[in-house]
């Protein structure tokens, strides 16, 4: 782990799931202390309707505590508590679109926590969930008792490459790229100058995923860059998939999610 994500001693949490709470500060030997933040809204206002109907279009960065929190947090959750559901697990980690701008090291914008190993989700879902909450960068905070996993469940949350994307010394949360049908391709640059793609499935079949890397303008999924040579590696099999050239189709289960490290042989970027 490096300097940057060692956990500090005290870590202040903002709960945006619960806007009517005061700022938590976690202290490993004290647990969850109140303390002053910045005001919520008024009870009663539009602003204050926005923020417990979650409505948050209505609310500006600065309101919704995305641009400050990192002045005081080193974590926010930005949606409702998880439940051990898929749909919940959609809906938490879809919150975090385009917030991709104010997450950097120290302060890391998360989708609650992880529910691998509780019971409410296919082995293939919960492979989904641990991918894409690796992919955002986002703290990987365990709900389950480690004590029951199966071995499948810590093989998962052990996988060294995948940990290493959620380790990235930039600490860069994905993008989504694309959302066609019932699939969607989140892309993270990473430090040492390649991507991770994880390609999610949400229906319940088997569905081709195109990873658009040509010249296309912003249809490219990875645009403004683009290169047309490119080595693709499966990091949850550990696996390398080869030199390729052009669009890469990836077939993903249903339910399912698969991270792919894309580092590009040659590149161009459009400014």
């Amino acid at each position: 782990m490096s300097a940057a994500l060692r956990p500090p001693d005290i870590i202040y949490y903002l709960d945006h799931g619960n806007p009517t709470s005061p700022m938590k500060v976690y202290n490993p030997r004290k647990h969850h202390i109140p303390t002053k933040v910045p005001e919520h809204p008024v009870p009663g206002t539009a602003a204050w309707n926005d923020a417990v109907g979650m409505t948050s279009q209505a609310l500006t960065p600065d309101q919704l505590g995305w641009t400050w929190g990192g002045d005081v947090a080193h974590m926010m959750k930005v949606w409702y508590d998880r439940q051990d559901s898929w749909d919940s697990f959609l809906s938490n980690i879809h919150s975090q679109i385009r917030l991709a701008e104010y997450q950097h090291c120290g302060f890391f914008l998360a989708p609650d926590g992880l529910t691998v190993g509780m019971g409410g989700m296919t082995p293939s879902q919960d492979r989904a969930q641990f991918l894409m909450y690796a992919v955002l960068g986002a703290p990987l905070v365990l709900f389950a008792d480690i004590r029951r996993l199966s071995s499948g469940q810590m093989d998962l949350l052990t996988s060294p490459e995948v940990l290493s994307v959620n380790q990235d010394r930039e600490c860069v949360m994905a993008s989504l790229t694309q959302a066609r049908g019932a699939t969607e391709a989140w892309v993270k640059p990473l430090s040492d100058g390649s991507f991770a793609v994880v390609l999610l499935n949400k229906g319940v079949t088997s569905a081709n995923v195109t990873l658009t890397t040509g010249n296309t303008g912003d249809s490219s999924d990875f645009f403004p860059a683009y290169f047309e040579r490119y080595v693709a590696r499966d990091l949850m099999s550990r696996s390398d998939l080869g030199d390729q050239h052009g669009d890469l189709v990836v077939e993903v289960p249903g339910m399912d999610a698969r991270m792919i490290k894309i580092s590009p042989s040659t590149s161009r970027l459009e400014l």
